[in-house]
Formats: structure tokens, sequence, C-alpha cells
């Protein structure tokens, strides 16, 4: 009888020199859920101006205030009230679902410019009514109002002050 080993041992190293591996575990696999929702894109216009009113600049530097909750005009300084149309800029516009808003509004400064010349004035800060960053549309409609602070300077030349300043709203 002759002995087997010397086969067994020639047979396995020919299997390992094959490449035959013994199968390892499977990888674990899972699903995730992927989702999009699509919402109408927000409107929103302005429905009115923002109006400091009429004012007397006098001999000292004064702000004008309108209190964006309100549309009340406040004074400091030398400025003098004088009557005019005041409010607070108002908007309104339309969302998709009652989604919160988020409304931005300028964070520098803005220049007035005296109409038939150069002279200017500066809003230099903007306020929302609530005092937040969001409101929450009703039956998808939704409405604030923004306020701000005019800096008055001694000496301010006599004429209608004008400019523009954007308010940006996007689904919060």
């Amino acid at each position: 009888m002759s002995d087997a080993r010397p086969f067994l041992l020639k047979s396995a190293a020919l299997l390992l020199g094959l490449g035959i591996a013994v199968p390892a575990a499977a990888a674990p696999t899972a699903t995730a859920t992927a989702r999009a929702e699509v919402l109408q894109p927000l409107t929103l216009a302005n429905t009115r101006p923002l109006s400091f009113g009429s004012f007397s600049a006098g001999t000292t530097p004064g702000t004008v205030v309108i209190d964006a909750h309100s549309g009340a005009r406040s004074v400091t300084g030398g400025v003098v009230p004088m009557g005019g149309d005041v409010s607070a800029a108002r908007f309104t516009g339309f969302s998709s679902g009652n989604r919160q808003v988020k409304v931005t509004t300028p964070t520098h400064s803005v220049t007035l410019t005296r109409a038939g010349g150069g002279e200017t004035m500066t809003i230099t800060a903007f306020t929302l009514e609530g005092g937040g960053d969001t409101v929450t549309p009703t039956d998808n409609r939704f409405t604030f109002q923004v306020g701000g602070t005019l800096a008055g300077d001694p000496g301010q030349a006599e004429g209608v002050y004008e400019g523009s300043f954007e308010v940006i709203a996007d689904y919060h």
C-alpha cells in the first residue's frame, strides 16, 4: 500500500495555486428612500412705500424713525416733524402650502437722492414688523411691514428725496 499523503499534499497545493477560495460572508445591504417636494415660487409686491413724511433738519444731526409695526414716526436730535405722509412700507405675497417665509431687509445703508439735485440722505437701518425674520402665511397669503431710520444732517437742502431698497422673501 502506498502512502496517500504526498498525493493529498500535492492536490491541496494545486488547488491553492488555482486561486479557489472559500466564499466570504455576503456584505450587508440596505435600501434608502429618496424624497423631493416641489413648491410654487413665492410672489412678493410692495403695496405701500416707506415714507418719512415732511420735517425740518434743524441745526444738529438727528433721525426720523418709522416703526415697522405701527407705521408711527418718531424723531431724535435736531429733526422737527412737519406733517406729510408717514408710513411703514407694506409688502404682500403668496406662498405654497402656508409655509413660513424668511424675509431679508437690507443690512447696508440706502441712499436717497434729492430730486433735481445731487444732495443725499441715508436710511441707516431697516426693521421688520414683529422683530424677527419670518412671517407665517394665512391661506397662502402673507403681509408684513418694513420700517427704517433716516439720518438728517444740519442744513440738509430742501426738497423731495427718493431712493429704493430691496426686500427678499424665501421659504424658511
